[in-house]
């Protein structure tokens, strides 16, 4: 039963995100980044590598390798000044990494990732220690944006 109610939320979502308008600054970009350490993205986990992080929708990010790909809820975020580089942030939980977010070069946009059970999970057991988690900045390698049609 919780199987059929999560697929339908999940198939949901989908729906509801392709019926809404392409954000132009977000549907299209895509980043390239080297992760140097196994890392979780939403339900996936990857090994270490290169990465492309494509926008395919409004909401949907595609993290793809030459071995592995997986699919991301996102969320926009928007700062009155933009950033100057581009960078990946992570967040550590003891030995276990997660990608948090994506801040695009020369723009007010930055991309969230929306957090995982599993990152809930990593971030109590932390908590239950003692212990903050912490983050990890990782320079962007390439930026496409869209161009205007």
């Amino acid at each position: 039963m919780k199987s059929n109610i999560r697929a339908f939320v999940v198939t949901a979502l989908f729906a509801a995100t392709s019926l809404v308008p392409a954000v132009h600054a977000q549907t299209g970009t895509v980043v390239k980044v080297n992760v140097p350490f196994a890392f979780d993205c939403g339900p996936s986990h990857f090994a270490p590598g290169t990465y492309t992080l494509n926008m395919i929708r409004m909401n949907t990010m595609l993290v793809r390798s030459p071995h592995n790909a997986g699919l991301v809820m996102t969320e926009s975020d928007y700062s009155l000044k933009p950033n100057k580089t581009g960078i990946a942030v992570l967040r550590k939980y003891g030995d276990r990494y997660f990608l948090e977010e994506l801040w695009l070069p020369d723009s007010t946009t930055h991309i969230k990732v929306y957090e995982s059970k599993w990152e809930r999970r990593a971030a109590t057991e932390l908590a239950s220690e003692g212990r903050n988690p912490s983050t990890i900045e990782l320079a962007l390698l390439d930026v496409s944006q869209p161009t205007d049609r």
